[in-house]
């Protein structure tokens, strides 16, 4: 079974960025394959996965990192409710993790997203 450590914060610029790079040197300098998820994004490059990828030479394919972008979360959310939602990111968390012996994952981001308590749902994920 796949171990995770899931990294959140309560707003923008909180430092999670930081915490998340401090978590992967640790992870990576006890465990052999680290994979990282995150959840939701935003279109456009992410920054944050770019850095880890090159930092810490993973070689995993950047289309498995996400789960839903924030336009199909907040669709799936008001159309089948926040438990269909979680469920969805739980699935496709696991089609990560089970290539992995552990999997960092970056908590949402709080940036213009149109998901109501957001806080709320990182607790749950």
């Amino acid at each position: 079974m796949t171990r995770s450590v899931y990294v959140t914060g309560i707003d923008r610029g909180d430092g999670r960025q930081v915490v998340d790079l401090g978590v992967m040197e640790l992870l990576t300098r006890q465990v052999d394959r680290v994979g990282v998820f995150r959840p939701l994004v935003h279109d456009g490059p992410d920054r944050l996965f770019e850095l880890l990828r090159a930092r810490y030479r993973l070689s995993q394919d950047p289309a498995t990192v996400y789960g839903l972008d924030y336009q199909e979360a907040s669709a799936l959310q008001a159309e089948q409710g926040t438990d269909e939602l979680v469920s969805a990111l739980v699935d496709r968390f696991h089609l990560v993790a089970r290539d992995y012996d552990v999997v960092l994952v970056l908590g949402t981001d709080f940036a213009g997203t149109q998901l109501p308590d957001e806080l709320s749902l990182n607790a749950r994920l």
